[in-house]
């Protein structure tokens, strides 16, 4: 997954508020997006800020860091779209 693609999902809450018309269906339109991998809408998160609509990615990666004692991997991202 690109976490780059959560651009998508402030865009879509900008742009097209139809598909886009809560932060339930931001979170899914979000989903969506992310190709690769089977991540929950609990990943993305919506708000809006003083940049306009704001959409945030927080995801665990997972990886073999815990079988050698090593902290796991976390990815996180956001990026905003004015209104």
């Amino acid at each position: 997954m690109r976490l780059g693609d959560r651009r998508c999902g402030d865009r879509c809450a900008t742009i097209n508020t139809v598909v886009c018309s809560s932060p339930a269906a931001i979170q899914q339109f979000a989903v969506n997006q992310a190709f690769g991998l089977n991540v929950p809408a609990s990943t993305f998160s919506f708000s809006q800020s003083s940049c306009g609509n704001l959409v945030s990615a927080s995801y665990a990666f997972p990886n073999f860091a815990p079988y050698f004692n090593l902290p796991s991997l976390s990815i996180r991202a956001s990026s905003c779209f004015p209104v």
